[in-house]
């Protein structure tokens, strides 16, 4: 009976930890459609051929970057690109968006694939990059 009892307390902790390992949240509707609009005007044109980005799902980040970042808060916005000018691949993209402290803008800061997104500069995030990325759900490595 002890025995039980360990294991399920052991089972609950596991539990616990694992939720708090992604803890990043949905959007709110207002929040979707502001990152969702920073991430599609962030995407590349070529000289007006129509370049789309099929947005399949927005993630807000819950890590706060470090004080001396220039942003509140991170989204990735994942999706589709497609492309008439046939300059970029069609594939899977990531659209990382961050809200700048002082505009309180969403500003599309990397748009890519998963290693073009881990190549940005540890000052946007204020030191916290690898926990930011992480939170929402983008592995680099």
């Amino acid at each position: 009976m002890r025995r039980l009892w360990v294991v399920s307390v052991v089972v609950l902790l596991a539990a616990a930890l694992a939720s708090s390992a992604g803890a990043a949240r949905k959007p709110t509707p207002s929040e979707r459609a502001a990152v969702t609009l920073a991430a599609i005007d962030g995407v590349p044109h070529v000289q007006g051929l129509v370049a789309f980005f099929i947005v399949r799902s927005v993630v807000m980040s819950t890590v706060k970057p470090g004080s001396n970042s220039s942003f509140s808060s991170f989204a990735a916005v994942f999706g589709v690109a497609k492309d008439q000018s046939g300059l970029f691949p069609t594939g899977p993209r990531i659209a990382l968006v961050g809200r700048h402290r002082r505009t309180r803008n969403w500003i599309t800061i990397g748009y890519g694939v998963r290693r073009t997104i881990c190549r940005e500069p540890q000052s946007f995030f204020g030191g916290r990059r690898a926990a930011i990325l992480r939170d929402l759900g983008i592995r680099c490595g």
